[in-house]
């Protein structure tokens, strides 16, 4: 039985490319088209908390500036990690003397447990409950810890779409602040789906 005709337009190449240098977000040697599927991402998330905003949410300036960067980063991000070049960044081996923060970085665990959006989602933001912040922030984190410290590798990508698909309708019947219900299910996209999965990365 011959491959799929989709199979070649693109090649498995876990290598970084020669002399493509380190980016933390979109990883090492992004085509345009990778970096324009982030920013582009970035804007829409953007666009959306304006769009909240202009609909009537009770949100100072500040409230506005501080969604507008969180969504950019979430949004953005979700599709940073997604890419073949943040894979390899990632889950390329690391040379001896690497700086210690870049091992945290590389930690799914502990860069979700920077991620704590959900707790400032509450904190900054009327109608949230402590209970919704604190539930969300955890449940990510134990997800990322399941996936990425627990379940097989080959179990790692249903595994976690399963988690993912389960979220998304608990995300809208117990919303969390006016403005804020879409943060789960996207918080989980970027960090969960995007990130905690180990998968093979493709060059065109």
């Amino acid at each position: 039985m011959g491959e799929s005709p989709g199979r070649e337009r693109f090649r498995v190449d876990d290598a970084i490319p020669p002399g493509a240098r380190s980016n933390w977000l979109t990883g090492a040697g992004a085509t345009r088209a990778e970096l324009a599927l982030v920013y582009a991402s970035g804007v829409a998330g953007a666009a959306l908390v304006w769009w909240f905003f202009q609909r009537g949410e009770p949100w100072a300036v500040w409230q506005v500036v501080v969604a507008l960067v969180i969504t950019a980063d979430l949004f953005g991000g979700a599709v940073a990690n997604a890419l073949s070049s943040t894979k390899r960044q990632y889950q390329a081996p690391l040379a001896a003397g690497t700086k210690p923060w870049v091992h945290l970085v590389r930690n799914p665990v502990w860069f979700t447990a920077l991620h704590v959006y959900p707790l400032i989602a509450v904190a900054l933001y009327p109608g949230g409950s402590w209970w919704w912040g604190i539930g969300w922030y955890a449940a990510t984190l134990g997800s990322v810890i399941l996936v990425a410290c627990i379940v097989p590798g080959y179990l790692q990508r249903p595994t976690a779409m399963a988690m993912f698909v389960i979220a998304i309708p608990i995300a809208f019947e117990f919303p969390g602040p006016p403005g804020w219900s879409w943060l789960p299910p996207v918080l989980l996209a970027k960090l969960l789906l995007a990130h905690a999965v180990h998968e093979e990365a493709y060059r065109p």
